[in-house]
């Protein structure tokens, strides 16, 4: 069913892509500036740091906490379907939803670009001792338990076939062939 649906979905996401380009009014660039500046920071900067601090402080490794926060640092397509109901209610005009339109056209843009700075950043923080010894060995040694304690508890099964603590996992499709015992 996957497969059959591919190419559907290539045609929605071109008919979602050109709609979002027909919204773009590119005189909000020279008009708005500051107001284009300041979405764009939110977007870039302060959402993807909140989601950094979100996702290490719940004890995750510092890696997956920055590759969550900069998958977060784009405008997400819902944002539209609420801006189109905001506007409805007269609660949004259509100079912010331009605004909005060029945020997310930057955001989903450089998006990928900034993804290749995951290694690099983790390159830098971790050639300062002090700072990496901070955000990085707190989240790690969290992690270090929690894996530990899964292979111990896989280390001392006697093998035995207890459907309570025992599920299968089989999948088959693109990027994903494997099957695997998954102890819990």
């Amino acid at each position: 069913a996957a497969a059959d649906a591919l190419p559907m979905r290539d045609a929605f996401a071109v008919v979602f892509f050109v709609s979002v380009g027909m919204l773009f009014d590119p005189r909000v660039l020279v008009d708005q500036p500051l107001y284009l500046a300041v979405l764009l920071a939110i977007v870039l900067i302060a959402k993807p740091l909140t989601a950094i601090a979100i996702v290490w402080g719940l004890r995750y490794s510092f890696r997956n906490a920055l590759t969550v926060g900069i998958a977060l640092a784009q405008v997400g397509e819902f944002s539209f379907l609420l801006a189109t109901e905001a506007i409805d209610l007269h609660l949004l005009s259509e100079e912010a939803r331009s605004l909005l339109v060029a945020t997310a056209i930057i955001s989903i843009t450089l998006n990928p670009l900034i993804f290749r700075l995951i290694e690099p950043t983790e390159r830098w923080l971790r050639s300062k001792p002090a700072l990496w010894k901070k955000i990085g060995s707190r989240a790690e040694a969290g992690g270090l338990r929690l894996n530990e304690a899964m292979a111990e508890r896989v280390a001392t099964s006697d093998g035995a076939d207890d459907a309570k603590t025992r599920a299968v996992i089989v999948g088959y499709g693109a990027g994903f062939a494997t099957a695997g015992t998954l102890y819990v």
